[in-house]
């Protein structure tokens, strides 16, 4: 590996400081508390006017209890 490339790739890990806070993590989705048994494919869009949309489909039944 090239010194620049091991340069590059250190940088990048470098944690940041001094840029403001960390990011808060929320919990948007939990399943049985939000009314659902379980909850599937979670998704998170920004729009271009930088709105947070966060969706995901409930299910009342367990996955197991699905029988196709």
């Amino acid at each position: 590996m090239s010194p620049t490339r091991l340069a590059l790739i250190l940088v990048l890990l470098t944690p940041l400081t001094g840029f403001g806070a960390a990011p808060e993590v929320v919990d948007v989705f939990v399943p049985k508390e939000d009314g659902f048994v379980s909850i599937r494919i979670p998704s998170v869009v920004v729009s271009k006017k930088g709105s947070v949309l966060a969706f995901a489909e409930g299910r009342a039944a367990a996955h197991a209890a699905i029988r196709l």
